[in-house]
This record gives structure tokens, C-alpha cells and sequence, in this order.
């Protein structure tokens, strides 16, 4: 049960992680908001992350988190080296792809 309430949690906390740290990769609404960007948002971000993950870990789900940190190294390095940087699809392509796999995981490990 715990695993299905931290799917949705890691992806959105993935997508805010790239759009805090992140450059953008076009000009769209996002890069207004640029301005906005603090790095301790990110630093709280990345808090957060890991106490979701360290609370999978003490439940014994090693699976969850592991899945979520390769995603999320895949994908950040996928935008660098295709796109540049991030934009607003990206970041929903981010939430589905990991919301699916991390489904996928839970359910394999049941």
C-alpha cells in the first residue's frame, strides 16, 4: 500500500526537481517562471525524495526507489543530450513514464 501512495509522490517530486534545476529548452511559460527559482527549493526537493525513498527502505520495498532514481538519471540525461534542457512535455512524459514503471515494479514485487 505504501508503494502506490509513493508512486504518485516521487514523480511529482521528479518533476520539480528538473524544473528547479534544470535549464529550459524553450521559451515558453516556464522560462518566466525562471526567475523564481531558488537552489534550496531544490535542496528541499531532493529532502523530500529521500525520505520517501528512506521510508520504502525501512518497509523493505528496495525496489521502488531504485526503479525511481534510474528513471530519473535516464530521462535528465535523455533531455540534456536530445533536447537541451526541459519543457513543460517533458516534465509530463517524466510523470507518466515513472508513475507506470513504478506501478509496473510494485506490482512485480507483490
Amino acid at each position: 500500500m505504501l508503494a502506490l501512495v509513493c508512486t504518485p509522490l516521487l514523480a511529482r517530486t521528479g518533476m520539480a526537481i528538473y524544473f528547479n534545476s534544470m535549464p529550459y529548452a524553450k521559451q515558453g511559460i516556464t522560462t518566466s517562471l525562471a526567475e523564481q527559482r531558488e537552489f534550496k527549493h531544490t535542496v528541499y526537493l531532493i529532502i523530500l525524495a529521500c525520505v520517501i525513498a528512506a521510508l520504502n527502505i525501512y518497509f523493505k520495498n528496495y525496489a521502488l526507489p531504485l526503479a525511481w532514481l534510474i528513471i530519473f538519471l535516464l530521462w535528465r540525461y535523455s533531455c540534456f543530450k536530445i533536447f537541451g534542457g526541459i519543457a513543460g512535455d517533458l516534465l509530463g512524459a517524466f510523470a507518466e513514464m515513472s508513475e507506470t514503471v513504478l506501478i509496473g515494479v510494485t506490482a512485480s514485487c507483490i
